[in-house]
């Protein structure tokens, strides 16, 4: 799977549509908007709500420390986000501040 849906914390409406081929969000969603795309079924949904992912093998889980950013909005090369930074990351780049979500992240050498 190259995409799946990734609950950014188990308390929090916010979802990333993250792509692990680019390793990037593609768009950040609410549940009502998942819901209003259609493009999300309801089990996809219902998994990424009781893992964290909506991927069948799990990449992206609760379970995930640490995923690997790549070629952001400002910068180039590969970059580590925590999975805790994942909710402010998302909430930054929904809100357009992606010099602030960039800045959440560390360069991997």
């Amino acid at each position: 799977m190259t995409t799946a849906l990734l609950k950014v914390a188990p308390d929090q409406d916010l979802y990333t549509v993250w792509s692990f081929s680019v390793d990037n969000v593609l768009a950040v969603r609410t549940h009502r908007e998942l819901k209003a795309s259609r493009a999300w079924t309801d089990e996809q949904i219902r998994r990424a709500d009781e893992t964290g992912t909506s991927s069948t093998d799990g990449d992206g889980s609760w379970d995930e420390t640490v995923f690997v950013v790549a070629n952001t909005y400002h910068q180039l090369g590969s970059f580590e986000l925590r999975r805790d930074q994942l909710a402010d990351y998302a909430r930054l780049l929904r809100e357009g501040k992606t010099a602030s979500a960039e800045a959440l992240l560390s360069a991997i050498p």
